[in-house]
């Protein structure tokens, strides 16, 4: 949250301060804030606390990094409609290195498009390029639903593949037209083995147990666009027969821990 709200404070008269466990461990926000220095960001960072404020009206082209964190873009497109600039009616944000968990940024243009914002996003298939956005803009205020997720629900999907019972479970209230990445479970799970019937009609799932009747097979894995899925991704691995490889996860070791250090570790004490 942290990162969203650095980005906020450029909207806010005398701007924010932050402390808490993100500052303390080091977390990687640097190139947010130097990229915020388009825009009149002035800020002091120590290893206790960060004061983020904005100076003028200055609205040059943001650059910004992809392969750190796919908030840093997040953050940008949600602030940048609403900057206020002395000179020009709209701005770039241009990405400088492809877009690591580009699903969540899919996700943030999805929100935003419902709340009325517009922004003519030009990337290539790196995910490389630019955002063009409008200053100025409006929230419109509106009831918004927020469905299923597919990140929490891929908790229940292992708990029911890997039980040896026989065992039936439907989650309801799933929508499969929205971006979110994380979705790509079921499609991993199917392959591997696994008995999951999709009801896109009824926006459920239908999950059926029993690991002896549906045993599961490793496989490989590209998380580049899903981390969200490691921890739990691992774990059903352990309990596939072959070998199951996940790769492209590198960015797991800037997160609030080095996921994958930590659970290789956790795993290794179970044999």
């Amino acid at each position: 949250s942290i990162r969203i709200f650095t980005a906020l404070a450029m909207l806010i008269d005398g701007g924010l301060s932050f402390t808490g466990e993100f500052i303390k461990r080091k977390r990687p926000i640097i190139p947010l804030l130097n990229a915020l220095e388009s825009v009149g960001c002035n800020y002091r960072l120590t290893e206790k606390n960060l004061k983020v404020k904005r100076k003028g009206k200055k609205c040059d082209m943001i650059n910004i990094p992809g392969d750190i964190s796919s908030q840093f873009v997040s953050a940008l497109l949600m602030m940048c409609p609403l900057l206020d600039c002395k000179k020009g009616s709209s701005m770039i944000v241009k990405i400088t290195s492809p877009i690591t968990s580009y699903p969540y940024v899919k996700i943030t243009l999805d929100v935003l498009r419902s709340f009325g914002i517009k922004i003519q996003e030009s990337l290539n298939n790196e995910k490389v390029g630019n955002y063009l956005i409008t200053c100025k803009q409006n929230y419109r205020a509106q009831t918004y639903e927020i469905p299923g997720d597919f990140s929490s629900i891929s908790f229940i999907l292992a708990a029911v593949i890997l039980t040896s019972e026989e065992s039936q479970v439907i989650i309801n209230n799933l929508n499969f037209e929205k971006p979110q990445g994380d979705k790509k479970i079921i499609e991993i799970l199917q392959e591997m083995g696994a008995n999951i019937k999709v009801m896109k009609d009824n926006n459920c799932l239908i999950v059926n147990g029993n690991i002896n009747q549906n045993p599961l097979t490793g496989i490989a894995i590209d998380i580049r666009d899903t981390p969200d899925l490691f921890p739990i991704l691992s774990i059903i691995g352990a309990f596939a027969k072959g070998k199951t490889e996940i790769y492209n996860a590198l960015n797991l070791r800037k997160k609030e821990s080095d996921r994958i250090s930590i659970i290789a570790k956790e795993l290794s004490k179970m044999g």
